[in-house]
């Protein structure tokens, strides 16, 4: 968190974060929540903007909590796929 928002460091990605590995579970529609090697391999293409990958996981869940409908979340996931590595939030 320190190297995010403290140093500003844009490709910081926080594999052992629970809201960051619950964003990338309802993301990805995991059954199960990613284990930090799976968090690596699926968050790979968000690199050079990972820490803002890791902010709008943050924000999903926090908005989102535990999604109800499946069509729901392909809208959301698609939405937020588009948006991720394309703004940064400072």
């Amino acid at each position: 968190m320190f190297m995010i928002f403290s140093l500003h460091r844009p490709d910081v990605l926080p594999v052992n974060d629970l809201g960051v590995r619950k964003g990338v579970q309802l993301l990805y529609s995991l059954e199960d929540l990613p284990m930090p090697p799976q968090m690596k391999q699926l968050c790979e293409k968000w690199k050079s903007y990972r820490s803002t990958g890791a902010w709008y996981m943050w924000r999903f869940v926090e908005w989102k909590g535990t999604p109800t409908t499946s069509a729901t979340i392909a809208g959301e996931r698609n939405e937020l796929r588009g948006q991720v590595g394309w703004r940064l939030w400072w």
